[in-house]
C-alpha cells in the first residue's frame, strides 16, 4: 500500500516475513468481532510455488492500482488509490484503456474492489467508508466499518472478505457490511501480515503481501497460508522504473485465467501458477 518503497526479497530460502509498518501508515486492526479461535493442532509448512507469463497486456502506468475485478463477461474492471487521484475504471484488457466510473472525494484513498449482490464495493483506507455501485454504475448507498480498509474479494457463498493490512482477515455481509467472522493468518505457525489486495481462487484466498513479490495462498477455513507464490522478475528491464509494488489479482473461474499487476505498471500479466520452485 502506499507510497513506500518495496521491499523485494528476492533470492530468499523462502520469503521473509514483512518489515513492521513506520508508525504513519500503521493498519488499524479490525475490532468489530472477537475472532472464534481455530485449533490448529500441526501447522503446516507453506509451499513455495512459481509463475509463468501467458500474456502481456499495456497498462496505465499512472494507476496506482488497489482492485482488480474480472467480471463473468470478461470486461476488466479496477480501482486506483492516491488521495485526490482514486478513481473506479472499466478497463479495455487487449488497449489498456479505461473509462473512469466515479473519482472519489480529494480527502479519500481508494482501495478493494469486489462484485456481489447485485452491487460493486469499493473500499477506502483510512476514512472507514465503503462505496458501493449498482449494476448499472449508478451510487448505490454507503457504508462505514472500523479500522482501515485495504483488499476485498468475494466467495462463492457471495460474502466479502477484507484485509486491513494486518494478519486478519474478516468475512462480512454484503446486505449490512456486518463482519459474521474473522481469521487470523498464518505461515509456518506464524502471524503472516501486510496483507493486502484479495481474490477467490478455486477455494483459497490469494492476497498479495504488501511490500514484497510474493501473493499468499490461504486456506479460508483456518487462516493457513498453503504457499507462498514468487513473482519476482515479473515487471524488469526499463518497465520497472518508476514501477511500485506488485498488487492487483483478479480471477476468471470459468476459463480459469489469473491475471496480475502492481502499482503504477505499464503491463498487466496473464500467467499460469506452477506448483514448485
Amino acid at each position: 500500500m502506499r507510497w513506500f518503497l518495496a521491499l523485494w526479497l528476492a533470492g530468499c530460502a523462502a520469503p521473509a516475513a514483512p518489515p513492521p509498518p513506520p508508525p504513519t501508515a500503521s493498519p488499524s486492526p479490525v475490532r468489530s468481532v472477537t475472532p472464534t479461535p481455530v485449533a490448529i493442532e500441526t501447522p503446516i509448512a507453506a509451499a513455495r510455488w512459481n509463475y509463468e507469463v501467458v500474456e502481456r497486456y499495456p497498462h496505465d502506468r499512472k494507476a496506482y492500482t488497489q482492485g482488480l475485478w474480472m467480471d463473468p463477461k470478461g470486461q476488466l474492471w479496477e480501482t486506483t488509490g492516491l488521495r485526490k487521484e482514486s478513481t473506479f475504471r472499466q478497463v479495455d484488457l487487449k488497449t489498456g484503456k479505461f473509462q473512469v466510473v466515479d473519482k472519489l472525494p480529494d480527502k479519500e484513498f481508494g482501495e478493494g474492489l469486489a462484485f456481489t449482490a447485485g452491487r460493486y464495493f469499493w473500499i477506502t483506507w483510512d476514512t472507514q467508508v465503503c462505496h458501493t455501485y449498482d449494476a448499472k454504475l449508478k451510487p448505490a448507498g454507503e457504508f462505514k466499518y472500523e479500522g482501515e480498509g485495504w483488499g476485498l474479494t468475494t466467495d462463492p457463498s457471495g460474502d466479502l472478505w477484507m484485509s486491513n493490512g494486518s494478519d486478519k482477515l474478516v468475512l462480512r455481509d454484503p446486505k449490512t457490511f456486518q463482519v459474521k467472522r474473522e481469521i487470523s493468518v498464518t505461515r509456518d505457525g506464524q502471524p503472516l501480515g501486510y496483507l493486502n489486495e484479495l481474490e477467490w481462487v478455486e477455494g483459497r484466498i490469494y492476497a498479495n503481501v504488501y511490500t514484497t513479490p510474493f501473493v499468499a495462498v490461504i486456506r479460508p477455513e483456518d487462516g493457513q497460508v498453503e504457499a507462498m507464490i514468487d513473482f519476482t522478475g515479473l515487471l524488469s528491464g526499463s518497465d520497472a522504473q518508476g514501477a511500485d509494488v506488485l498488487n492487483g489479482i483478479a480471477y476468471d473461474p470459468k476459463s480459469k485465467k489469473l491475471w496480475v499487476t502492481g502499482k503504477l505498471w505499464p503491463k498487466l500479466f496473464q500467467v499460469r501458477v506452477r506448483e514448485g520452485p
